[in-house]
């Protein structure tokens, strides 16, 4: 009985061992390289992704937002500018207006 017992114990392990073997085996074959290529895809993402001497996405990606920012302030005073014109032209146009019928006024006085 003992016997039995110890060979089906040794059988069992040759069984755990092989299926190790397999698993390791299939580890080493695909998941390991994908691991890998994964990590390496993060390193660079995260490089990519940090600022360093310009060169980065994350540089990149902060000189454009620098550049809108300023785009914005120039818009805003081009807008005051135009207000500003539009509310000379409305005075001046105003006061053209304006003598333009006090010489027609003044026309029909004559006739």
């Amino acid at each position: 009985m003992l016997g039995s017992l110890l060979g089906l114990l040794a059988t069992f392990a040759v069984g755990l061992f092989g299926a190790l073997a397999i698993a390791y085996a299939a580890w080493t074959k695909k998941l390991k390289p994908l691991l890998t290529e994964t990590r390496e895809a993060a390193r660079s993402a995260a490089h990519e992704l940090t600022n360093n001497s310009g060169g980065s996405t994350r540089d990149a990606v902060d000189r454009i937002e620098t550049i809108a920012l300023e785009l914005r302030e120039d818009n805003r005073q081009v807008r005051r500018e135009i207000e500003n014109h539009r509310d000379y032209a409305d005075r001046n146009l105003s006061e053209i207006f304006r003598r333009i019928y006090a010489l027609e006024s003044a026309n029909r006085e004559i006739d």
